[in-house]
């Protein structure tokens, strides 16, 4: 029923894009596999990407997809249209993934392979050792201060920095657009005091 896991480092393109969301999802309360797969490779990515920067139990994070995407195939029927498709099955997702992290009190911190600080050097910049390391410093301390965050701001970063509007991720987060904003605001804040006003 659902296709084989795909890349997790991005966005990928819509795998119909001939085809309505609103109109997916209803063929997928009418049990059509073939447009439940369509979504399945389009959010996959997405939510994998989500999850991963909210939650710090790596072992867990494609549990907390295939919930979410298992969830959007059992509730299709019952959208209301209240929001987007997208929303909704962000929405979903989000609260999977803060249930997961209340539920487990001991987690321990991962990075992605895409955000490891040696990755995010380019060694064509500079020869010097002392440079390179440096900037490897900087961007684990960066790492640091994000991890630092509490799932709910770390989610409110992630979304914003997908684009998001403040709407939309009240939507998802189920909470009102200034909340996002406040959330925004003292992560900002948070990661500010820990890495250096100057280096943010």
């Amino acid at each position: 029923m659902v296709a084989n896991t795909m890349e997790i480092d991005g966005w990928i393109d819509d795998p119909d894009p001939g085809m309505d969301e609103l109109d997916e999802l209803k063929r997928i309360a009418q049990r059509d596999e073939a447009a439940f797969e369509s979504l399945y490779r389009r959010y996959h990515p997405k939510l994998f990407r989500f999850v991963q920067r909210i939650t710090n139990n790596p072992a867990q994070v494609e549990e907390i997809v295939s919930d979410t995407l298992y969830a959007v195939w059992n509730s299709a029927d019952r959208f209301q249209q209240k929001s987007k498709v997208s929303t909704w099955i962000f929405g979903i997702g989000y609260r999977t993934a803060l249930k997961s992290v209340r539920s487990n009190k001991r987690y321990s911190r991962f990075t992605r392979s895409g955000d490891d600080p040696e990755a995010l050097m380019d060694s064509s910049t500079t020869s010097d050792p002392s440079i390179e390391a440096e900037i490897s410093d900087k961007a684990k301390r960066v790492l640091a201060a994000v991890e630092a965050l509490s799932p709910k701001q770390k989610a409110v970063v992630e979304l914003t920095a997908l684009g998001w509007s403040c709407a939309e991720i009240g939507e998802i987060v189920d909470c009102p657009a200034n909340t996002v904003k406040t959330r925004m605001f003292s992560a900002r804040k948070k990661l500010l005091s820990s890495i250096g006003s100057t280096e943010v």
